[in-house]
């Protein structure tokens, strides 16, 4: 990316038309939010942070041979990302787990920076890890809640009575005929 685009390029929410509307949707979000509004209103609020940052985009060399300067402006840029995603999938269900997501995805980060070609896709990647990390989070505490590991083998049913999807032997016409009317029948 040339340091021409970098400095002609406006982000659209920075224009003045559009500045009144984010203004009342703000105001709309804020005053009548229930949980039907709080998805779009956190993608708003991300939204804005993203184009109201004046964070620098890391050194992807520098990440690539661990130069600790350059991973605390990465941590500084990529926070809001991998904190929003976590907040989006954790908040309503686990909001103490939301931190420990967050850090853990950059943790993982950290490890796949050298696979990554451009700086661009680290943002991305790192919002990936946390939506991933936040829903096996989910999977993990709602299975414990289902009773996780205490499964039975449907073979060892208890004879307590006859299997509900076979017919029960006095609902047959059959059960009360003896065996030698039964064998005149068939023959």
């Amino acid at each position: 990316m040339s340091a021409a685009f970098t400095t002609s390029f406006v982000c659209p929410l920075r224009a003045a038309p559009f500045a009144h509307h984010i203004a009342k949707l703000r105001f709309f979000l804020t005053t009548f939010s229930r949980t039907a509004f709080l998805t779009l209103k956190l993608g708003l609020l991300a939204v804005l942070r993203a184009c109201f940052s004046t964070v620098n985009v890391p050194d992807l060399c520098a990440l690539k041979t661990g130069d600790a300067n350059a991973w605390d402006e990465a941590f500084n840029w990529l926070w809001p990302t991998v904190f929003a995603v976590a907040k989006l999938k954790l908040q309503p269900y686990f909001p103490n787990e939301i931190e420990d997501v967050a850090i853990e995805s950059i943790e993982q980060l950290v490890e796949k920076v050298r696979g990554v070609k451009s700086v661009e896709e680290l943002k991305p990647l790192a919002a990936s890890i946390a939506h991933n990390r936040a829903v096996s989070l989910l999977r993990e505490r709602f299975a414990k809640k289902r009773g996780e590991g205490k499964t039975a083998s449907l073979d060892a049913q208890p004879d307590e009575g006859a299997n509900p999807h076979e017919p029960a032997l006095s609902d047959s016409p059959l059960a009360d005929l003896e065996q030698k009317e039964l064998a005149q029948r068939l023959g």
